[in-house]
């Protein structure tokens, strides 16, 4: 059997939870990670960012993250090690406080996170929208081409036909 048919299989990797950084006693499966702390919380460790209005203002949470995911600077500015929070239309790409004010940013398009999140998603819509416009008119030219091709060959044979009917009677 050839190496081309088999279907190579991938290591398969095992679920692991993202654990509460502030439990110490027990294991407890994180619900949120904050990114400004770095930290993993459980629901109970959860609730001060929750509920006091200063933090669930400024300090952002998403899915549990694996420890050392956060130093990766996937979430930090990699010249001035700050947060990441807004992110520039113009340059497309996600810039801290300091880029935004300060350096090369400072004149574009800046949105939030989140704000810039709706504004890619309505225009990628709008995208898809028009690509499925384009994709009907493409089929619809293709259509036709198919109708006109056919038509064509129609004609080509009847206009055959006639001629050798002419060259028949001797009309050539």
């Amino acid at each position: 059997m050839s190496t081309a048919g088999k279907i190579k299989e991938e290591p398969k990797q095992e679920f692991q939870p993202v654990l509460c950084d502030m439990c110490v006693d027990t294991q407890v499966p994180a619900l949120k990670t904050c990114l400004k702390c770095e930290i993993s919380m459980c629901a109970q460790h959860l609730q001060a960012h929750l509920t006091t209005p200063v933090l669930l203002q400024t300090h952002p949470l998403t899915k549990p993250t694996m420890p050392g995911g956060l130093s990766s600077g996937a979430v930090r500015c990699p010249e001035h090690g700050k947060l990441l929070e807004y992110y520039c239309l113009d340059d497309r790409t996600c810039v801290c406080v300091s880029c935004s004010i300060e350096d090369q940013h400072r004149l574009h398009n800046m949105k939030s996170l989140p704000s810039a999140h709706k504004v890619l998603v309505e225009k990628l819509r709008e995208e898809l929208k028009d690509l499925d416009e384009r994709e009907k008119q493409a089929k619809a030219l293709k259509s036709w081409e198919t109708k006109q091709t056919k038509a064509l060959q129609v004609s080509t044979e009847y206009l055959v036909k006639s001629v050798s009917s002419l060259r028949d009677i001797g009309c050539f």
